[in-house]
């Protein structure tokens, strides 16, 4: 993943579309489910937003997923969010795109990132 702005703007496109392919179709069920991401560093993370219950009103962002562009290998690492809060490799670790990034998620075959 390059620093340049171009790039962010064509990654950032192509995490909206996969994930608007998992959001809920309807808008009253996106108050209590939606999927969103944020950059960091040289990753791309992704996390579902739901109401706490503990504070009306505030919502709460829990990572599921994550792939980590490595330059000099040209691939993508894999990561999921273990309940403990930290990241572990996911079998496959490395991925040539995105896309196949998105379907590893997906699939989820290992319910690591849905359970």
């Amino acid at each position: 993943m390059s620093a340049s702005t171009l790039d962010r703007v064509e990654i950032a496109n192509s995490v909206r579309a996969f994930l608007d392919e998992l959001r809920p179709a309807e808008a009253s069920v996106r108050a209590n489910l939606d999927y969103g991401f944020r950059f960091h560093k040289q990753s791309i993370e992704l996390f579902s937003i739901r109401p706490s219950i503990f504070n009306k009103g505030k919502r709460i962002e829990g990572e599921f997923a994550k792939a980590t562009f490595i330059k000099s290998w040209g691939v993508w690492k894999i990561y999921w969010m273990r309940g403990n809060g930290n990241w572990y490799p996911y079998e496959p670790a490395t991925v040539g795109s995105l896309e196949r990034f998105f379907e590893l998620v997906r699939d989820d075959e290992q319910h690591c990132f849905f359970g």
